[in-house]
């Protein structure tokens, strides 16, 4: 292996990586090249493996796509992540969701005892159409879904997938935006490593009844006293 070679590789994975987060934000290359001041074929050169950009682009190209540094400075293999996002089905994948969703809907309306007629009333369609929203058959447009959700007194988080490769993207995506409604001194211990273990007896103590917590300060004060 030549002393260029392992730089060569660095690059291409650098470039794939810089690829698929562009992609996942449906910025061009012309329009990601204008917001950091270099040209396209700049930018095309960095995706392609040809080019490496410099620590503060890379920085740059993070805040762009809103992600974190790390994913870009990341020397993993992400082919099996990206290779299981293109081998998913996703017209079947949407078919399902249509089933589950019009099950849960089907079961709701069941349980507050009202008719399919009521129900197709509240969204302004026939008792036919939303039987066949009920079957999975035909999709449910979000507003028509979120008037018969408020109608049956659900909740919009009772439908959304928390399950496979889509639930999981949004699990993470959810504590992402929890963690940044932290305030910058609560962030900074949850991501200091030595506080793992005040982080652990937390999360313990949270799946505590409240007869255990009880115990448990009683036996505080015991020591303390």
């Amino acid at each position: 292996m030549s002393d260029q070679e392992p730089e060569n590789i660095r690059a291409k994975q650098i470039g794939v990586l810089l690829r698929y987060a562009r992609l996942s934000t449906g910025k061009s290359m012309k329009e990601v090249g204008k917001l950091i001041g270099v040209s396209g074929s700049t930018i095309s050169a960095y995706e392609n493996g040809d080019k490496t950009p410099s620590l503060p682009e890379l920085e740059t190209f993070a805040y762009i796509y809103e992600i974190p540094i790390e994913h870009l400075l990341k020397k993993s293999k992400i082919s099996d992540e990206d290779g299981r996002k293109r081998n998913i089905n996703w017209k079947q994948m949407l078919q399902l969701r249509d089933r589950i969703i019009g099950a849960r809907l089907c079961q709701a309306r069941m349980d507050k005892g009202k008719s399919l007629n009521e129900m197709a009333q509240v969204i302004d369609v026939s008792p036919r159409v939303l039987r066949s929203i009920e079957l999975g058959n035909r999709s449910i447009s979000l507003p028509h879904l979120e008037t018969l959700i408020g109608a049956l007194n659900l909740s919009l988080s009772d439908f959304i997938i928390g399950e496979g490769v889509i639930g999981e993207w949004l699990v993470k995506q959810r504590a992402l935006m929890n963690f940044d409604l932290l305030p910058v001194n609560l962030q900074e211990f949850v991501t200091t490593p030595i506080n793992q273990p005040y982080l652990e007896i937390a999360q313990k103590l949270s799946e505590m009844s409240t007869e255990k917590l009880r115990a448990v300060a009683e036996g505080l004060l015991e020591i303390t006293l």
